[in-house]
């Protein structure tokens, strides 16, 4: 067997016939594979074939796998015949030098043809998706983006005259030494916060301040920052009154409520802090910065034995004294 092409060689007593399926082997097709079924015969000797019949049944796969199966039946058969009939040691020598020549002539090919399971892909083969079935197409585009424009109308004209960005959020610096030069919007002021600015945690939420009573104030600047950022929004919000009749002390004036326009953008953008790096020229231009740091260098690696050279020169002296 050979891949998917199966050979069933039958060896007898004969007069040197090998046929293939019902063929006689010298009519094989194609003409140019013909010598490949010839290997075993033209490697074992003509004079071992002479006594023997084999009759080879081949079905299955290509041409040229047909082939291969057939050297195959043909090598196996002479063996398992030679050691039915003749002796183990003729068998081990055609053996030897079968699989001396090529190992395909006696063993058989591990590979096989996984059927598909179902329809869908075999067990042990690669899956090579079909793009052509998995084009995803997107022809409501321009549809979903009329929608969505209706829906932030919709939102905004429902929520006025509260700002469309929600509510206020703290100013917060990112997590880890790679992102905490930057600030950006936090979940809700901590307690602390909203008690230094003097808004009450029940009232923070209906004025539109986010809470986080889970946050903690690690530092007195960042304190600072969203108190800070409180009292600014404070300072620009303007309150309607829950009865037009009863207006609260902290309610807006009337004169104010006239003007009122819809927030479209963020409620008190955040901004990043700029550090700007200061220039100078250079004046001296008598001190070589990379030479400085040679001799610096070589002084320090030298120190030692300079000082030896000094001892040393110096008890010279005294000696000659």
């Amino acid at each position: 067997m050979y891949k998917t092409a199966t050979a069933v060689a039958y060896c007898k007593r004969g007069r040197g016939l090998i046929k293939i399926n019902g063929a006689p082997l010298d009519q094989l097709e194609p003409e140019i594979l013909k010598f490949k079924v010839y290997e075993p015969i033209l490697l074992l000797g003509k004079e071992r074939f002479q006594d023997v019949d084999i009759r080879v049944r081949v079905k299955g796969g290509g041409t040229t796998s047909q082939v291969y199966a057939i050297r195959q039946a043909i090598a196996k058969s002479i063996v398992a015949f030679s050691q039915k009939f003749v002796d183990e040691a003729t068998k081990k020598e055609l053996k030897d030098i079968l699989v001396a020549y090529d190992r395909t002539l006696l063993v058989a090919d591990p590979r096989r043809c996984e059927p598909k399971k179902f329809g869908g892909k075999g067990a042990r083969s690669r899956y090579q998706k079909d793009w052509q079935t998995r084009v995803k197409t997107w022809f409501n585009q321009p549809g979903r983006k009329v929608r969505r424009r209706e829906n932030r109308q919709k939102k905004a004209s429902l929520i006025a005259p509260r700002p469309l960005d929600g509510l206020l959020r703290p100013a917060v610096r990112c997590q880890t030494v790679k992102y905490n030069t930057k600030v950006r919007k936090g979940r809700g002021f901590t307690l602390e916060e909203l008690k230094e600015a003097g808004v009450r945690r029940k009232e923070a939420k209906s004025i539109g301040i986010s809470v986080d009573h889970r946050r903690k104030n690690r530092s007195q600047e960042s304190l600072n920052l969203n108190v800070q950022r409180l009292k600014e929004y404070k300072s620009k919000l303007i309150l309607f009154p829950k009865k037009a009749n009863k207006p609260k002390k902290s309610d807006s004036p009337e004169s104010a409520l006239k003007s009122v326009t819809q927030l479209k953008g963020d409620v008190l953008p955040i901004k990043q802090d700029k550090n700007a790096v200061s220039t100078g020229k250079v004046t001296n231009n008598t001190v070589h910065a990379y030479a400085a740091l040679r001799k610096a260098q070589s002084d320090a690696r030298y120190k030692g034995v300079r000082e030896l050279r000094a001892k040393a020169k110096e008890e010279e002296e005294k000696q000659k004294k």
